[in-house]
């Protein structure tokens, strides 16, 4: 497909925008990789990107993505320092990530003539709509009208789009289907082997808030500290829940069962050494952490929820239906005490992960539809 450079010529460049500082965390280090590689191929097109993060920590040097300090999701606060920088670097898209739908804004962008993109990652904001309710029908019209409503949608999981047309209101021709990616070298080439450990290790990774339910799988952990003495609970990650964890961990006297390692740079290392991955968000559009224990060969076992449903078959893990702590831990102990399903997850969870969670393919999607928005 060829491209009208000369539409793109006055007004061509991107701006991303981030709801969080630049040091949120491993997830924001993730997904501002994957802007960079899109960055360093838009390139070709004398197409320049640009990120804004509302507070920036850390220093960016040789980097094809330019990083800013701009709080856009405080539009109406920093409006004209938000126009004059879309001017003066001649942004032509902005896509706001994880957005807060800032609905008013939307005339603005369009009056500068910038098109605004939505990045909608997360599903929880409209999980639990019913479909054809009279809000959704108002919704739509306001999508139809197009004067409020963002130029384009990216859904991340194919149910997260069906819900942003069914739920929300959004026309079928607005939301594009993008699946997030990460860095597959990450993962080791050869295929996993079976541990000679007698322990049996079970991790974690995530930000520990009250979305990523900790205490659910801290009763799971006691619940099979019950019935077996050879486990080691490892969770990854610091947040706000962390001294409670640790705490909770102690009421409910598994505390030598369990190691909270706080925040790491490197949670492949700990996803390579388990026997199994577990996960209990029930809000996650589509889980990096997931994705990555899968490249690592490990079997997953999650609760039911866009990212699970999206990413996991059976030949890699099990989705629970609810936060059940029977059905989980017995899902748990499947992968604990057959070696087999073990060993088909070593098998098949990396080439999952590789041929269908690259950033390569994420990066790719994103470009094609920059390009198609820009021209």
């Amino acid at each position: 497909m060829t491209w009208n450079m000369d539409a793109m010529h006055k007004t061509k460049n991107i701006l991303f925008v981030m709801n969080w500082p630049d040091n949120t965390g491993l997830m924001l280090k993730r997904a501002h990789q994957t802007y960079e590689h899109l960055a360093q191929s838009l390139k070709q097109f004398d197409i320049s990107c640009f990120i804004a993060y509302p507070e920036v920590f850390q220093s960016y040097s040789g980097c094809a993505l330019n990083v800013v300090q701009l709080d856009c999701n405080d539009f109406f606060g920093k409006r004209a320092e938000i126009k004059s920088f879309l001017k003066q670097n001649c942004i032509g898209t902005i896509v706001y990530i994880d957005p807060p739908l800032i609905w008013a804004a939307n005339p603005f962008f369009r009056a500068w003539g910038v098109t605004p993109i939505a990045y909608v990652r997360y599903s929880h904001g409209f999980v639990h709509m019913r479909d054809y309710t009279p809000r959704t029908i108002l919704k739509r019209a306001v999508h139809e009208i197009g004067l409020f409503s963002a130029s384009k949608y990216i859904a991340i999981t194919r149910i997260g789009q069906s819900k942003l047309t069914s739920s929300v209101g959004i026309p079928q021709r607005k939301v594009t289907y993008i699946r997030n990616g990460i860095d597959s070298s990450i993962f080791p080439i050869e295929v996993r082997k079976e541990s000679i450990s007698t322990v049996k290790n079970i991790v974690s990774v995530f930000q520990l808030r009250p979305q990523k339910n900790i205490f659910f799988l801290l009763r799971v952990i006691q619940s099979l500290s019950k019935r077996r003495n050879d486990i080691c609970y490892t969770h990854v990650g610091g947040g706000e829940q962390l001294e409670d964890a640790i705490a909770y961990a102690k009421e409910l006297g598994i505390e030598d069962r369990c190691e909270f390692v706080g925040a790491s740079d490197n949670p492949i290392k700990y996803m390579r050494k388990a026997d199994v991955f577990i996960h209990a968000s029930l809000n996650e559009n589509c889980s990096n952490a997931i994705t990555e224990a899968m490249g690592c060969g490990t079997p997953v076992v999650a609760v039911k929820s866009d990212s699970a449903l999206e990413q996991i078959t059976p030949e890699i893990g099990v989705v629970v239906d609810d936060l059940d702590e029977e059905k989980y831990t017995q899902a748990i102990q499947k992968y604990l005490d057959d070696p087999l399903a073990r060993q088909q997850a070593h098998l098949r969870g990396p080439e999952r992960a590789r041929n269908n969670f690259s950033i390569d393919s994420q990066s790719q999607g994103l470009e094609r539809l920059l390009l198609q928005t820009l021209s």
